[in-house]
């Protein structure tokens, strides 16, 4: 039983760790230093595919100095016009409140891991 609660917070904290960014909360996320942003589409079958690896990289301890953050563009358009997203999914880094980097298209965990590495290379 013990195991199963340890599983189930766990299971908590890995989902806990991503959040919605909207236009409301985008100036207070700004004040982030590293950002990963995931624009997706409930629709959107690559997207569905990406989630679960996305989720599991910001819930990785390697990363805990980064924000992960996901933008419905179907509910966030103002966003994805200020970011030019085109596609999704699409992720945006940003490094001190400005774009670093734009990927449009499915990431393995090995590619995004590697990715955020690159881009903030503060680990």
């Amino acid at each position: 039983m013990k195991y199963f609660i340890c599983l189930l917070s766990s299971l908590v904290l890995l989902s806990a760790e991503v959040v919605d960014l909207t236009n409301k909360t985008l100036d207070d996320m700004l004040k982030s230093e590293n950002i990963v942003i995931d624009f997706y589409a409930e629709w959107c079958g690559p997207c569905k595919k990406f989630a679960p690896i996305y989720e599991k990289v910001a819930g990785s301890a390697l990363f805990k100095n980064v924000v992960f953050a996901k933008v419905n563009i179907d509910k966030e358009g103002e966003l994805c016009s200020l970011f030019k997203v085109r596609s999704v999914p699409t992720i945006v880094f940003v490094k001190n409140g400005k774009e670093v980097a734009h990927h449009v298209g499915y990431l393995s965990e090995e590619e995004l891991s590697t990715e955020i590495k690159k881009q903030f290379s503060n680990f």
